[in-house]
């Protein structure tokens, strides 16, 4: 949803901070599952938080940037095993680099 909002509305980098859940036209997002605790959606940033007694609380952090109009995702995360997280953030293990 961020990445068509951002592509739909021309927004660039400055224009940011206003990406919420209700200016994405989103309800708030409530979701967790057996593994995830909560999902948040600030800026533009999506964090998602695990259950502590999977993975004692640690994050996975999708940062947006605007580069030519496009959107470019950041990973990082603070989940040290490297199997659990997507190929893309598996440089950022263990200390969210």
């Amino acid at each position: 949803a961020v990445s068509e909002y951002v592509s739909s509305n021309g927004i660039q980098a400055g224009g940011m901070a206003n990406l919420t859940d209700a200016n994405l036209g989103m309800t708030t997002m409530n979701f967790s599952s057996t593994n995830v605790a909560s999902v948040n959606l600030a800026a533009g940033v999506i964090t998602a938080t695990f259950v502590p007694t999977v993975m004692a609380g640690a994050t996975m952090v999708l940062t947006p940037g605007i580069t030519s109009g496009a959107v470019q995702w950041t990973c990082t995360t603070t989940v040290a095993n490297t199997q659990f997280v997507p190929s893309n953030c598996r440089g950022a293990a263990a200390g969210g680099l």
